[in-house]
């Protein structure tokens, strides 16, 4: 991974290299970084996803108390930040909760996680592509079950029966 230096999308180093969270079953290790424009970003590594970066809105999302970073729900990430083929957002794919994303795009301003299920079903009608577009909220319990809203519907999980539904608005 090239990050251009202190000139580049990462910035300066603001921590030393921090060990990744033993205590829970992780092996790893990361640092942090100024970012550009002062856009938190930072680098993570693990022996199974190698080592990727995470910048700006995304990093916030994946490091923020309700994620935790590298030894948080979302695991490792598994690439670097990329942009999404319709070049209106980025998004990093991590290792954990069976699969987890985190996506931002200029339309809806935010950074959201997406994961299991719920992303599994995003995933297979075409992820941004699709009618559902970008998601607008991270997933949430509402009446016993699990859902994230996107620009053009929403994906709900039941979890008494495993279902898993979208739906346009």
């Amino acid at each position: 991974m090239a990050s251009g230096g202190v000139n580049g999308p990462l910035g300066y180093p603001i921590t030393d290299e921090l060990v990744g969270y033993e205590e829970l079953g992780y092996s790893g290790r990361y640092n942090a970084f100024s970012g550009q424009d002062g856009m938190f970003a930072l680098i993570a590594w693990s022996q199974e996803t190698g080592a990727h970066s995470v910048q700006g809105k995304i990093a916030y999302k994946y490091a923020s108390s309700k994620y935790g970073g590298p030894g948080g729900v979302l695991g490792y990430p598994t690439t670097d930040q990329r942009t999404t083929p319709d070049g209106q957002g980025s998004y990093n794919h991590f290792n954990g909760a069976g699969g987890s994303s985190i996506y931002s795009s200029k339309a809806v301003g935010r950074a959201h996680a997406v994961f299991g299920g719920i992303r599994d079903r995003w995933q297979q009608r075409g992820w941004e592509r699709s009618y559902l577009g970008y998601p607008t909220s991270g997933q949430y319990q509402v009446d016993g079950v699990y859902r994230v809203d996107f620009q053009g519907g929403q994906i709900t999980y039941y979890p008494e029966t495993g279902e898993i539904v979208d739906r346009p608005w």
